[in-house]
């Protein structure tokens, strides 16, 4: 009889188990944005880069920085410094 229970008690556990083992899958947005799990956009693909040029239209440096040695990036230079 003991086994029995034992038995009964391991079937009903099992099933009550497979019974949760639903898979939900997530939804894929129908947008063409990648996301993260937070919800911001993944920077790592080129549709969710910001295409900004700065605001200067001077000479830039290697690195796409604004040079500020030339006079349309900078409006001080090329000035003196005044000594005191």
């Amino acid at each position: 009889m003991k086994r029995i229970i034992i038995l009964l008690t391991a079937v009903i556990f099992s099933f009550a188990t497979q019974a949760k083992m639903v898979v939900n899958y997530r939804q894929t947005p129908a947008t063409s944005q990648h996301l993260k799990k937070n919800g911001t956009p993944d920077k790592r693909y080129k549709s969710n880069k910001s295409t900004t040029t700065p605001a200067s239209t001077g000479p830039l440096t290697k690195s796409g920085k604004p040079d500020m040695r030339y006079k349309a990036n900078n409006p001080n230079a090329g000035n003196k410094k005044k000594q005191k």
